[in-house]
């Protein structure tokens, strides 16, 4: 199946879930949250919640510095 991540086109396998992008994407423990279709996803069902075709998905980092 054809998703965005972060703007960029991406292939996955049908049913992916949150928590295997966040793991692909080296997404940490804390300081991070992943939209999809614009709706912030709570860390505990990023398990549970599944990428489906043409779904967008936004990976945020918080990062410190100027």
């Amino acid at each position: 199946m054809n998703v965005t991540i972060n703007n960029k086109p991406v292939a996955l396998d049908e049913g992916t879930s949150l928590s295997a992008i966040a793991e692909l994407y080296k997404v940490p423990d804390k300081g991070a949250a992943i939209a999809l279709n614009s709706e912030i996803i709570h860390r505990e069902d990023w398990s549970s919640t599944s990428a489906k075709e043409g779904d967008e998905i936004l990976i945020i980092k918080a990062f410190c510095g100027g």
